[in-house]
């Protein structure tokens, strides 16, 4: 950026140029079904691939933080799920076994009687 004088104010520069068709298509999401519809019907009518989007570039084969921060709680959805399911299944087998206590009682008493 530029001031009045014309002397310069400070300079950025961008991560990715990606951030130019996000903008265009409204975020992200629109921006990868739009990607995504371009590329399949450029596929079924036989075109080359388009040059229309600015590509990510590809660093690494390794997680970004936000993945990694996905993973763990993947696993600890998994784990509370199954810890609820574990619950439910021992209330299940309490809840039949005192069922059957009074059952058994009941009869005892009837027979008694």
């Amino acid at each position: 950026m530029t001031h009045e004088t014309g002397e310069q104010l400070c300079t950025f520069e961008l991560k990715t140029p990606v951030i130019f068709d996000q903008v265009q298509a409204g975020g992200r999401v629109p921006l990868s079904i739009g990607r995504a519809l371009t590329r399949r019907a450029r596929e079924s009518l036989g075109l080359e691939a388009s040059t229309a989007f600015h590509l990510p570039e590809v660093t690494s084969s390794a997680a970004l933080p936000g993945q990694k921060q996905q993973r763990k709680f993947s696993h600890h959805a998994r784990a509370l799920f199954a810890s609820i399911c574990l619950f439910l299944v021992l209330s299940y087998c309490v809840f039949f076994l005192f069922f059957l206590c009074i059952c058994m009682y009941a009869c005892v008493c009837a027979a008694c009687a």
